[in-house]
């Protein structure tokens, strides 16, 4: 099971977006990608666990101002087949 969480980005100049999780700034990395294109950005926890479970916010930012948004992800347990 994975958990998509998707925002809109729109801005001149082009905001520059970062996501985090708490106050850890997330990259991609293993199980975790971060997809960000012109108008839109993309955050995918694959093979959710409970240690995934947090708030997640993810910040625009350019030279004119900054915008976020928050997320509070939990994840109960393991969905079985």
């Amino acid at each position: 099971t994975s958990c998509t969480l998707q925002v809109t980005v729109e801005g001149l100049p082009q905001p520059k977006v970062y996501w985090y999780k708490g106050e850890e700034l997330l990259e991609t990395r293993n199980g975790m990608t971060i997809e960000t294109k012109d108008d839109y950005s993309v955050l995918t926890i694959k093979d959710n666990q409970s240690k995934d479970s947090g708030v997640y916010t993810v910040v625009a930012e350019n030279s004119v101002g900054k915008d976020q948004a928050e997320f509070t992800v939990q994840v109960k347990g393991k969905i079985h087949e």
